[in-house]
């Protein structure tokens, strides 16, 4: 999982946002609820995902960088971070994924 204040640093830089305020609005959260998920070292990585996808933005950049060189292999790290996962989160990706592959066949 990435460092949450190497995520904002990006947000900032990319978005050239100044304040926790201006990020907070970016996400489409509450300055309180910005503020509670960095104590807890937390993202709301769907909201991230949004951003990218409504801004145009690699979701890459946004997690590593500018430049979003620091590739991932998405399988494993699907596979890693689903071994963190309780049963009823495991099933709630596993009907994720399976809307996602119905949405194609469509």
């Amino acid at each position: 999982m990435e460092n949450i204040e190497q995520i904002i640093t990006n947000l900032r830089t990319i978005f050239q946002l100044r304040n926790d305020k201006e990020i907070a609005e970016l996400l489409g959260i509450t300055e309180s609820n910005f503020s509670k998920m960095k104590s807890r070292n937390k993202i709301p990585f769907e909201n991230l995902f949004l951003l990218s996808r409504n801004k145009g933005i690699d979701i890459n950049s946004i997690i590593y960088g500018q430049n979003g060189n620091n590739k991932i292999n998405f399988k494993e790290e699907i596979i890693k971070n689903l071994e963190l996962l309780n049963e009823k989160e495991k099933e709630y990706i596993y009907h994720l994924i399976k809307n996602k592959i119905l949405e194609k066949e469509i």
